[in-house]
């Protein structure tokens, strides 16, 4: 069974760095703008925004193309790409049979609060699509940049905090490394004294 740090460790070696990048397709079609310095870099502005314009993108019904639109989206607002599409793994097979429903039902409350009229298509398979897509739309962007704003503003804020308690773990499993590679080391030595 996976434990949560192997799925942590995981996402994050996955993540897209821009040496992962270097060569790809998507390189050889944008060029070195792919690079932007603020598109990678880890800035209180550029994570809060990046996550912000992934919260966005997560919460609309794009499940599929989500992790590209954000990446996308992030590019083109030279926003951090990374910070962007992590954010987009909170709708996932498991969490959007329960948001997917909750979006559809706001954007009904919506409609009918804001007397937003439905869209008139003649009936068949096209109006029963736009007739459930017209809700879930409004409620996925409205809670979409609900959350959005929640998001850039709690790690804009909180970002001091945020840098601390990184510098934190980085020191604590710095201190980690080097004690394994200790003890690596003297079991090694005293393999070698036994031979």
């Amino acid at each position: 069974m996976l434990k949560f740090r192997d799925i942590k460790e995981k996402i994050i070696k996955n993540l897209p760095r821009r040496h992962h990048l270097r060569g790809t397709i998507l390189h050889r079609a944008i060029g070195e703008k792919l690079f932007k310095k603020e598109c990678w870099t880890m800035t209180r502005h550029s994570v809060a925004a990046g996550l912000a314009v992934g919260t966005i993108v997560a919460f609309t019904p794009t499940i599929g193309l989500q992790m590209l639109l954000a990446g996308a989206a992030a590019y083109f607002l030279r926003v951090n790409i990374p910070a962007a599409i992590i954010v987009c793994w909170v709708t996932n097979p498991v969490t959007a049979p329960a948001i997917i429903p909750l979006q559809y039902k706001l954007g009904v409350r919506l409609m009918t609060v804001l007397h937003i009229g439905w869209v008139n298509v003649q009936p068949g398979l096209f109006y029963k699509l736009v007739y459930y897509a017209w809700p879930l739309w409004i409620g996925s962007l409205v809670s979409g940049l609900t959350l959005a704003i929640i998001v850039y503003w709690a790690v804009f804020l909180s970002w001091d905090r945020l840098m601390y308690l990184k510098s934190k773990v980085d020191r604590s499993l710095h201190n980690i490394h080097e004690e394994i590679e200790h003890k690596i080391h003297h079991r090694d030595r005293k393999q070698q004294r036994n031979k």
